[in-house]
């Protein structure tokens, strides 16, 4: 079997030379049939036997590019063949049954039936003729009549079995091609699904750095400034906030380090420790009041479990809206609501400072 399927791939690959070397093969074997049986009971001249047989054999170098074509023209040179009465008759039916195989198996769908058809009705057409009129049988012991609905019977169901032989291997060869076609649009889809997946994540960890950095970095520069300003006439309340500077720029590294372990553990799953969520919003709150920013955490409803992307990206605004409030309004005062929702939570983020903050809601996410 694994033998078999060597050959098939090998003659899908070089089509054109199987098929000469079938035709070579074929024509060869009936030349010297013909050379070594000659004259027989031949009517026609040798030359002309030859030339017949090269009609006969030649279009098999073509079946599988031209196999519709190829069919129609051995059909009249096989009934000439048979009308001259040459020897190895057997090998150029053989050479027609191939042809006709060959029209099933690569033939254009819109002529492949009626050029099959045609062919099988002068074959058929010609053969009753010269079973029934033309071929004289011997004195035998049997009735010729049977002989005679013997002889056409089998042609006919050998025709069957070699249009549905034909018809099957075409379908075989379609769904092949379908599946591969499949496979490769599979595959082209994997890519690309594996592409935007990279992409997703490189915009997810380009978010992390954003609010792992920007945001910690902006406290240190508030800091700073403060301590500057104030470190001549207040040195307590300046090393309050280098206190705070140093507390910040850990809490950065923490994260940072966090990050890169997520990175390179390439899992793709980041650890619950490297994840903020609704639990560290006190801890975030108490990080900004350390800041110089007031904050009041309000939690209304009844807490309950939500998923660790909605956890984060509430932790994330509250600590991008709180950054805001520090740099911008002046350290006024911010009050930091979450409501549990009977179908999601809302986020609301206020403080009364020079540049009011909106309303910050989340859309809703079910737990």
């Amino acid at each position: 079997m694994r033998y078999l399927t060597s050959l098939r791939r090998a003659s899908e690959r070089h089509p054109g030379w199987v098929d000469t070397g079938i035709a070579l093969v074929l024509g060869a074997l009936i030349l010297i049939g013909l050379w070594v049986a000659w004259p027989g009971e031949a009517e026609i001249p040798g030359w002309q036997a030859a030339l017949l047989t090269i009609w006969l054999i030649a279009p098999l170098a073509l079946r599988r590019r031209t196999p519709l074509a190829t069919l129609l023209v051995m059909t009249p040179a096989l009934i000439l063949f048979g009308e001259a009465m040459l020897p190895e008759y057997t090998w150029a039916v053989n050479a027609w049954w191939l042809a006709l195989f060959s029209a099933g198996a690569y033939g254009a769908d819109r002529w492949r039936n009626w050029a099959r058809a045609l062919a099988s009705t002068l074959w058929m057409v010609y053969l009753c003729w010269l079973i029934f009129f033309d071929f004289e049988f011997p004195e035998l012991s049997i009735d010729d009549r049977f002989l005679q609905v013997l002889t056409l019977a089998s042609n006919l169901v050998f025709l069957g079995a070699v249009w549905w032989f034909g018809d099957t291997v075409r379908i075989s060869r379609k769904r092949e091609a379908e599946l591969a076609a499949k496979t490769i649009e599979l595959e082209r889809e994997r890519e690309e699904n594996a592409a935007q997946a990279v992409l997703a994540e490189r915009l997810r960890i380009a978010r992390e750095l954003h609010d792992v950095v920007a945001n910690h970095v902006s406290v240190v520069g508030v800091q700073a400034g403060a301590a500057r300003r104030i470190l001549a006439r207040n040195p307590d309340q300046a090393v309050a906030a280098l206190t705070a500077i140093e507390e910040t720029s850990r809490l950065a590294v923490q994260e940072l380090q966090q990050l890169l372990e997520l990175l390179r553990d390439g899992s793709g799953e980041p650890p619950r420790s490297a994840q903020p969520g609704l639990a560290q919003l006190n801890d975030l709150v108490q990080h900004m009041r350390a800041a110089g920013l007031p904050v009041t955490l309000r939690i209304e409803g009844a807490p309950r479990p939500v998923p660790p992307a909605v956890e984060l990206s509430i932790y994330r605004i509250v600590q991008e809206g709180l950054t805001n409030t520090l740099k911008h309004a002046g350290g006024a005062p911010a009050t930091v609501t979450l409501r549990y929702l009977p179908d999601g939570i809302d986020l609301t983020i206020d403080d009364s400072g020079r540049v009011p903050r909106p309303q910050m809601p989340i859309p809703a996410a079910t737990a």
